[in-house]
């Protein structure tokens, strides 16, 4: 799998460009709040739907803890929800002991008070190409340089195309997580993340390797390591029925997008 350098910025400027061309809500690139990456408005100003407050959290280190510390201690804000977005591909290292901590707070909003107004989710490999092929067509469309049968290929064009023609099954998925949580669309956070994230730290390392020796090596149980990566199959995969291999799943490239009718 093609490492996107600049996820944070392939997240933020694709999914803008893609919920402003389907007409879902509205992005909004705030300049004064700290932590805050976008938000996405209602459409309607006196729709009850709330805007979606959106953080990136895919820093290393000491960043990472600090910002994942900040957003659990903020005050929530009335007609807002809190949304913590990380890649499924981007474990929390042990060795972060701290930012694992908040992480699983987060994760485990229902336990948690203060946890319980955020969000978590994660963003497929499969969702991030996407948003990646959407960042690329409509920059290069904004150059000039996109051309369609020798014709040059116009922003509205571009945007036309995304919200009629762009079907993306992990795109779709994206925008329902991002809207309605795990209540409506399938949630890709384990039930145990620290459990999810060594695992997935051992399984990077080794690319594939049984079920029995990966529970071992976690110190559990087979049948919590079958729940949690049935819970991520945007980065597990597995082999038998049930589960006996576990290996890190990759996408595959993502085929050049057409404009021809």
């Amino acid at each position: 799998l093609d490492v996107i350098p600049d996820a944070h910025g392939t997240f933020v400027y694709g999914l803008s460009q893609l919920v402003s061309a389907k007409g879902r809500r509205r992005a909004i690139t705030p300049k004064d709040r700290r932590d805050v990456d976008m938000v996405l408005a209602p459409t309607d100003a006196s729709s009850p739907q709330p805007s979606l407050v959106i953080g990136v959290c895919n820093q290393k280190h000491n960043a990472l803890t600090a910002r994942l510390r900040r957003i659990r201690e903020e005050s929530p804000v009335k007609g807002e929800e809190r949304i913590v977005v990380r890649e499924a591909s981007r474990p929390i290292p042990r060795t972060a002991v701290r930012a694992r901590e908040h992480w699983d707070a987060i994760c485990r909003r229902d336990a948690d008070q203060t946890a319980a107004r955020a969000r978590p989710l994660l963003i497929s490999a499969e969702a991030l190409s996407a948003l990646e092929a959407i960042r690329s067509i409509v920059a290069d469309s904004r150059a000039g340089d996109l051309a369609n049968e020798g014709e040059t290929v116009p922003p509205q064009t571009v945007e036309a195309w995304i919200r009629d023609n762009l079907l993306d099954e992990s795109l779709e998925q994206l925008l329902a997580e991002l809207e309605h949580g795990d209540s409506q669309a399938k949630t890709t956070t384990a039930a145990d993340p620290i459990l999810r994230d060594n695992a997935l730290e051992v399984v990077q390392a080794r690319r594939v390797i049984s079920l029995s020796e990966l529970a071992s090596v976690l110190g559990c149980t087979e049948s919590q390591l079958i729940e949690v990566v049935g819970a991520n199959d945007a980065v597990f995969g597995v082999l038998g029925s049930p589960p006996k291999v576990v290996f890190e799943r990759v996408i595959k490239p993502l085929m050049e997008a057409s404009y021809a009718d």
